[in-house]
């Protein structure tokens, strides 16, 4: 980590924050339009500056953040689109769980597998854990 190629992200000049970025949020939500799923309070929700629709061409769609920065996990998944609706409305891609926002540890392993086993079994969705 001492040696990393850092600098400031809110300034867009962290390039593995931009490297991070493109090839997982973006590269999930290849297609203009694609939704993500955030809390509220998320980071990337509140701090980005509109990055995801700027740069990424992606619609977020918010879902209630618990008091500990964690999201219901029944919430999630209600604010998942129906892709037989898909001309209709976005076509949900990723869901992005931050542990920057929130104060339980997703990759604590059992958690974050569940998620990833449930989400990705039952819609093909991919998750984004920073």
């Amino acid at each position: 980590m001492a040696n990393a190629e850092v600098d400031n992200d809110v300034l867009g000049f962290d390039p593995t924050a931009q490297k991070l970025k493109t090839e997982m949020c973006y590269g999930h939500c290849e297609i203009r339009g694609s939704e993500l799923i955030l809390g509220d309070q998320s980071h990337i929700h509140l701090l980005e500056n509109g990055g995801i629709s700027t740069i990424g061409c992606a619609h977020s769609r918010i879902v209630s953040s618990n008091l500990d920065g964690t999201m219901d996990i029944n919430l999630i998944e209600a604010a998942i689109r129906d892709p037989v609706e898909a001309m209709r409305y976005p076509t949900t891609r990723l869901i992005c769980l931050e542990n920057t926002q929130a104060k339980y540890v997703f990759s604590s392993g059992l958690m974050a597998e569940f998620w990833v086993i449930k989400f990705w079994s039952s819609y093909m969705l991919f998750f984004f854990f920073f």
